[in-house]
């Protein structure tokens, strides 16, 4: 299993396995998927608007696909309004797979809706 976080400073994918940074991509596939916030980190980053490290998906790596999924959910977490990933269906904690693209969405597949893409923060 790999952790996967957004480098906003940098504008790639970093991906531990953890505690050791393996690799920066542009882009990568994951499955099984978790998805976690820290809350510890929320809250220690919250009051003077610091960015740290405090969301990330794990999972297992897979190959690409040809294509964006067919099947997913737009995903968005927005570090200072947020608790969780969140999507049209609620919060996810889980996804069949996640997809990190090079402009810096994230795309999961949950349970059949349309996919679309989301910014980060």
């Amino acid at each position: 299993m790999v952790w996967v976080h957004r480098n906003l400073n940098r504008a790639y994918w970093t991906v531990r396995d953890d505690p050791f940074v393996i690799s920066h991509v542009e882009s990568l596939n994951l499955e099984a998927c978790e998805i976690i916030v820290q809350p510890g980190a929320q809250a220690r980053a919250r009051p003077n608007g610091q960015r740290n490290v405090r969301a990330y998906v794990k999972g297992r790596i897979m190959p690409p696909p040809v294509s964006h999924p067919l099947f997913g959910s737009s995903t968005t977490f927005f570090a200072f309004r947020d608790d969780a990933f969140m999507s049209d269906c609620g919060e996810v904690i889980t996804a069949a797979s996640a997809h990190f693209d090079t402009s810096g969405h994230l795309w999961v597949t949950l349970h059949g809706t349309l996919p679309a893409p989301a910014p980060w923060e």
